[in-house]
Formats: structure tokens, C-alpha cells, sequence
């Protein structure tokens, strides 16, 4: 039996759902793991791996989301939504792991020990103490640097 096949027989048959569904990912395993490590281009644990979990949501979604008529396999489309998935994570985690406020800066900045109780690297501390020298010398601080900062997305690209 084919997997669109499978796909539309658990659509008629509530009642085998997750019988199916659990096929389903049970034995496209492989090619969800192979399609997460084409995103992230590292081996995927599966022991511990979010990424891992992610692939399964992701595939478990293109199950209830593929439409047979719109002309994809249900591989190719189960492919786009686990790479879709997983970049997404990758750049919300990324971005989550990367950003500091000027805020957090600024009150941070006063006290270079607290910077370092919290794991900043020296290089970062360093380079926010340049900034605030060279700011410094334009006559205003990172407050007012923030303070005085666009607030309105039009404004904060710069082209």
C-alpha cells in the first residue's frame, strides 16, 4: 500500500488513526532523520535530540495537512514541512541564544564582575566597553543612546 494510500484510508477509517499514523512514521523513521540532518547538516541524536522531536511533530503535521490533488508526493511535502520545521527551530533558537538588550547592556556595563558572574566571554565585556568609550566621546551614554534609538520598525532599517 501506498503511503498516500495509507494517508487516505486513515482519513476514512477514524477509528485506525493512530494505528496509521503510527505506521507511517514508523517506517519513514529513516527519512525523517535524513531529511533533519539535510537542514541542520550534523548527525542527529535520537536519543536527545529537539531537533528529533521537531522532524516527528513535522511529519505527524504533513500527515494531517497532505492533499493528494495538489500534485506533490506525500514525501516531497513531508520533506518541505520537516526543513520548514527544523529551520524555523534552528533560527528561533538561534536568535534566542544571541540577542542582548541595550538595557541589559547598559546595567551590566557599569559592573564588569557581573558580566563575568554571568558568562559573558571577556571578548563581549571588552567590546561593550569600546562601544561605550567611543560613545562616550560623542558626549552621551548607552542610555541615552537607547533612549534616543527609532522605535518605530520604518526607521530601524537602515539601507
Amino acid at each position: 500500500m501506498e503511503k498516500e494510500e495509507i494517508i487516505e484510508y486513515l482519513r476514512s477509517n477514524p477509528s485506525e488513526e493512530k494505528k496509521c499514523r503510527d505506521f507511517l512514521i514508523e517506517s519513514n523513521f529513516s527519512f525523517i532523520v535524513y531529511s533533519i540532518s539535510q537542514v541542520t547538516g550534523k548527525y542527529v541524536e535520537l536519543e536527545n535530540s529537539e531537533e528529533l522531536s521537531i522532524g516527528l511533530l513535522a511529519f505527524n503535521e504533513a500527515i494531517t495537512k497532505y492533499d493528494s490533488r495538489k500534485g506533490a508526493s506525500f514525501l516531497s511535502f513531508g520533506k518541505l514541512v520537516i526543513s520548514s520545521r527544523v529551520k524555523d527551530f534552528i533560527k528561533k533558537e538561534s536568535s534566542k541564544n544571541n540577542t542582548l538588550s541595550l538595557d541589559y547592556i547598559s546595567e551590566k556595563s557599569a559592573d564588569n564582575s557581573l558580566l563575568r558572574e554571568e558568562n559573558l566571554s571577556s571578548d563581549i565585556s571588552l567590546e561593550i566597553e569600546e562601544w561605550e568609550t567611543t560613545i562616550n566621546k560623542f558626549g552621551f551614554t548607552l542610555e541615552e543612546l537607547a533612549d534616543e534609538s527609532p522605535k518605530h520598525i520604518d526607521t530601524m532599517i537602515w539601507n
